[in-house]
């Protein structure tokens, strides 16, 4: 079973997307920007370890890749995981 890539790079566009706001509301000294900041870092948490899982013993969090190509190794199991 592979895990998805589209998963793994909503992971990756929402983390990044609240630094970058994070950056900004810090900069401005705006509460809302920040805390829309930290949505974002807890919408990339969810998803990264809720929907990204070792598809052969479950544990949360497998690194996300942008690229298909690339495969993780799970740090529990120590099975190859695969993006499709």
């Amino acid at each position: 079973m592979k895990l998805s890539k589209s998963t793994a790079r909503m992971t990756i566009v929402f983390f990044n997307l609240g630094v970058i706001i994070l950056v900004m509301g810090v900069g401005m000294n705006n509460k809302l920007v920040v805390s829309t900041a930290s949505v974002l870092f807890g919408a990339a948490f969810i998803v990264r370890f809720y929907m990204l899982r070792c598809p052969h013993c479950g544990h949360p969090g497998p690194i996300p890749k942008w690229k298909g190509n690339d495969s993780v190794i799970c740090r529990k199991c120590g099975e190859k995981i695969e993006y499709q």
